[in-house]
C-alpha cells in the first residue's frame, strides 16, 4: 500500500468520526477499524500494531467529548502511527514523524469542520489536503521485519557478538538490487535464518560465519548490479561476477547449514 493510501485512511478516519452513530456497536466497530488502520499504516501485522490500533480508536470515540476533537484527534493519530515511528531508522525522525502526524490529524479535523459541510467540491479538496498532510509524516524510512529483529537482537546483545549484529543491520538497511530469482531467494532466506540466529543462543562463531557470508553475497550482488546498469548488455564481466555472486550464495548456504 502506497503512503498516499496509508494518509488517505487515516484522513478518512477522522473525517468520518463525527458520522458514527452512538450505539453500543459503535466503539467495537471503531476498535476494529483503527487495528486494521494501524496495521497497515506498518505494514505489518503485530501485536503492537494491534494494541495502538485499538487503544487509538477507543481514544479518539470516548476521548473526544471530554478532550476536544482536537486533542482526541492528535492523540488517536500519534497512537496509530506509533508502531511505524517506533521501527524508524532514525530515532529522531520517528519522533519527528509522530509529532507530525499528531499536526496533520489536528489540520485534518480543522478542515473537516471548516469545510466539510460546504458545497461537494470543497468537500473534496479538504479531504484530498487531508489525505496529503496525513501521508507526509509516514514518508520517514523504517526497518522492515527483518531488520527489525536483527536491531532488537542487537539492542540485547553485547560486545563482539552487538557489533556483529549491528553490521548485518547496516547490511539489510543497504538493500539488495534485483537478482535473478533463484539467487534472489537464496540470500532472502540467509537474511531470515540470520534473523532466527541472533535471536537465538547460537555460538557466536558460527553468528559471524553466517553475517560474512551475507556480508559478502550482498556486496558481490551490488557489483553484479552496478556492472549490469554500467554496461546493459550481457558480458563476459557480468557473467563472471554473477558466478562469483553463486559462489558467494553457496558459501552463506554452508554457513546455515552449521546451525541445523
Amino acid at each position: 500500500m502506497s503512503l498516499l493510501a496509508r494518509g488517505t485512511l487515516l484522513a478518512a478516519a477522522l473525517f468520518a468520526a463525527p458520522l458514527a452513530p452512538s450505539q453500543p456497536w459503535t466503539a467495537l466497530f471503531a476498535v476494529a477499524l483503527g487495528c486494521a488502520l494501524s496495521v497497515s499504516i506498518l505494514g505489518a501485522l503485530t501485536p503492537f500494531a494491534i494494541a495502538a490500533g485499538a487503544l487509538g480508536a477507543m481514544t479518539l470515540v470516548a476521548g473526544t467529548p471530554m478532550v476536544g476533537p482536537f486533542a482526541a484527534a492528535a492523540i488517536f493519530a500519534m497512537l496509530i502511527a506509533l508502531p511505524r515511528a517506533v521501527r524508524a531508522t532514525e530515532p529522531l525522525f520517528g519522533a519527528l514523524a509522530l509529532l507530525g502526524t499528531s499536526g496533520a490529524a489536528v489540520a485534518a479535523v480543522w478542515l473537516r469542520d471548516r469545510f466539510a459541510s460546504g458545497s461537494l467540491a470543497e468537500t473534496i479538496a479538504a479531504a484530498v489536503i487531508a489525505s496529503v498532510l496525513c501521508a507526509i509524516p509516514l514518508l520517514t524510512k523504517i526497518d522492515d521485519a527483518i531488520a527489525w529483529r536483527l536491531r532488537k537482537a542487537a539492542t540485547r546483545a553485547s560486545g563482539p557478538r552487538r557489533i556483529r549484529l549491528v553490521r548485518a543491520l547496516l547490511a539489510r538497511r543497504a538493500g539488495i538490487p534485483e537478482l535473478p530469482d533463484s539467487i534472489d531467494d537464496s540470500i532472502e532466506t540467509g537474511w531470515e535464518r540470520l534473523a532466527d540466529a541472533a535471536e537465538s543462543s547460537i555460538e557466536h562463531s558460527v553468528l559471524v560465519r553466517q553475517v560474512n557470508a551475507l556480508e559478502n553475497a550482498q556486496s558481490t550482488a551490488h557489483r553484479y548490479d552496478r556492472l549490469r546498469v554500467t554496461l546493459r548488455v550481457e558480458s563476459e564481466t557480468a557473467a563472471e561476477v554473477e558466478e562469483q555472486l553463486r559462489g558467494e550464495v553457496a558459501a552463506l548456504e554452508e554457513a546455515e547449514a552449521l546451525v541445523h
